[in-house]
């Protein structure tokens, strides 16, 4: 486990930007994998219990504007706080075939939930890498999160399409390039604290998703996230300098201890906003942050050791 390395002059920034997130589920890990194989991973980043019959998850089909009432589903259960809960489609006959073949026996053993066996019935579940999923709140109707798009059609998965990120369309239909959203695994990044409550936008995957192979399903139940207690069980001492701060011109250096590896910078209310790979591991690195607007950011940096540490600054 990775550890945050707390700084006490940030105390007070680190506190604002966590009360802007960190209070609502999200989805934490979306399986796209072959045939049956896939799942929605929900991850609870408060400290108390949340009930989940007051939410709901729907499927926005081949870039559909709305979702039929087949495409939607009631939640039942509990997660327990800084937990997860994993739903996989009810397709459990070792006989089945075509579109009732069996889900694969270590997805079926992470799943805390089977739903829609029936696809007739109910098909939130029948994803493939070009429907937008959609987490809602049943008595408001708020989105909650969104994975995709909702009314764009990215790429047929049949021909490999799907979302990815590269833009400015980051759909395979226009770039036809490697679709992340269709037989992958992604792992929503430890620095998110909040979903994407605007199925509009564009969707470039990779700003808030880590990308495995197709039917990885080993980190399935737990996920790691700067929400989690476990980040602060091990205090470390660390240094992260930070200049110009103010900075007026959009140009940041950072220097850490250690080689940074990964920077990223997230706005105050936990979005991240930009990321940049050391391959280097520089003890020093200047960021270009010019396409950002002014106000304040928080900076996660990552060392060689996989430790992490943050600091605040300014764009003026």
């Amino acid at each position: 486990m990775k550890k945050l390395l707390l700084l006490i002059l940030v105390a007070g920034s680190f506190n604002l930007a966590f009360a802007q997130g960190c209070d609502d589920l999200f989805i934490s890990e979306y399986i796209e994998g072959w045939s049956n194989n896939k799942a929605i991973e929900l991850y609870n980043p408060t400290s108390s219990s949340i009930d989940l019959s007051g939410y709901k998850l729907e499927r926005y089909s081949n870039g559909s504007n709305s979702a039929a009432e087949n495409q939607k589903i009631e939640l039942e259960g509990t997660i327990t706080a800084y937990g997860t809960y994993v739903i996989v489609i009810d397709q459990r006959d070792p006989e089945g075939e075509g579109q009732d073949a069996p889900v694969w026996e270590e997805l079926q053993a992470a799943a805390d939930v089977f739903l829609c066996p029936v696809y007739e019935d109910n098909n939130t579940m029948y994803f493939n890498g070009n429907d937008g999923i959609v987490l809602r709140h049943i008595e408001s109707n708020d989105i909650i999160d969104v994975f995709g798009r909702i009314g764009e059609d990215p790429g047929n998965p049949s021909d490999g399409g799907g979302w990815n990120n590269v833009g400015p369309d980051y759909a395979w239909a226009v770039n036809n390039e490697t679709a992340w959203s269709t037989d992958h695994t992604l792992i929503r990044k430890e620095s998110v604290v909040t979903g994407d409550s605007d199925g509009l936008n564009l969707f470039d995957v990779s700003l808030e998703y880590d990308s495995l192979p197709a039917n990885t399903f080993e980190n399935l139940g737990s996920h790691t996230s700067v929400c989690g207690t476990d980040y602060v069980a091990d205090i470390e001492v660390a240094e992260l300098s930070l200049f110009p701060n103010p900075s007026t011109n959009g140009m940041i250096t950072i220097q850490m201890d250690g080689g940074i590896t990964n920077v990223r910078v997230m706005d105050l209310n936990g979005k991240l906003v930009y990321e940049e790979r050391n391959t280097l591991s520089r003890s020093e690195l200047t960021l270009d942050l010019t396409s950002l607007p002014k106000g304040s950011y928080i900076v996660l940096a990552e060392n060689a050791a996989g430790d992490l540490t943050r600091n605040q600054f300014m764009l003026k």
